[in-house]
């Protein structure tokens, strides 16, 4: 399964490649993509630094918001290397993963997923 998607992924970024600058021209195209690049990292250093600043205030004694800074931080390593990664699709994930409440329905649907069926 995991195969597939690394597989599909990558075809149908190269489809919305071709599709969308038939439409848009290559060069606006091109540039779109280096301008989702350009604003996803200023606006994942920009949340990565204020989580690591939270990180630092609530320390390691109050443990259920630390581990979700640490999951919030996660998310946004994530977030950060999908909206780096030139395509449409892995721009339109890592901007979904990029917001709290996207991540935190994500998170419920993982805890569900494997607390019910491993723990």
């Amino acid at each position: 399964m995991l195969f597939i998607i690394f597989l599909s992924i990558p075809i149908l970024e190269i489809y919305l490649f071709i599709k969308i600058s038939e439409y848009l021209g290559s060069l606006q195209t091109i540039l779109l993509i280096v301008l989702t690049a350009l604003i996803g990292s200023l606006l994942i250093k920009s949340k990565a630094i204020k989580t690591i600043y939270e990180m630092k205030e609530v320390g390691v004694a109050d443990r259920n918001k630390f581990l979700e800074l640490v999951g919030d931080g996660i998310y946004l390593f994530i977030s950060g290397v999908l909206l780096i990664t030139p395509g449409f699709i892995t721009d339109l994930i890592g901007f979904t993963l990029f917001f709290k409440r996207p991540r935190k329905l994500l998170l419920k649907f993982l805890k569900k997923k494997f607390v019910n069926n491993y723990f």
